[in-house]
């Protein structure tokens, strides 16, 4: 039988924006700047958890890794899953 492997996902493969690339990051903070306030965001989402210095905090998909950033400074350990 023969197989068409053209369907089959590589995730060894980059797809879409490739975050690891700071120009790609510092774009896309730009873009997001004009209609969200990112770091009132993270503030509401660390409030809303109660998230604070006793608490590690595991952050997996963190894309540009704002949350984590902002996170940081409330934990005693944020782990970036990305």
């Amino acid at each position: 039988m023969k197989s068409n492997m053209k369907w089959f996902y590589d995730e060894a493969v980059q797809v879409g924006t490739d975050y690891q690339d700071i120009s790609n990051v510092q774009a896309y903070d730009m873009q997001m700047a004009k209609f969200r306030d990112v770091k009132t965001e993270a503030t509401d989402m660390i409030e809303a958890i109660c998230l604070g210095g006793k608490h590690s905090l595991l952050e997996i998909g963190t894309g540009t890794g704002n949350f984590a950033i902002e996170s940081l400074c409330k934990t005693k350990s944020t782990k970036n899953g990305h």
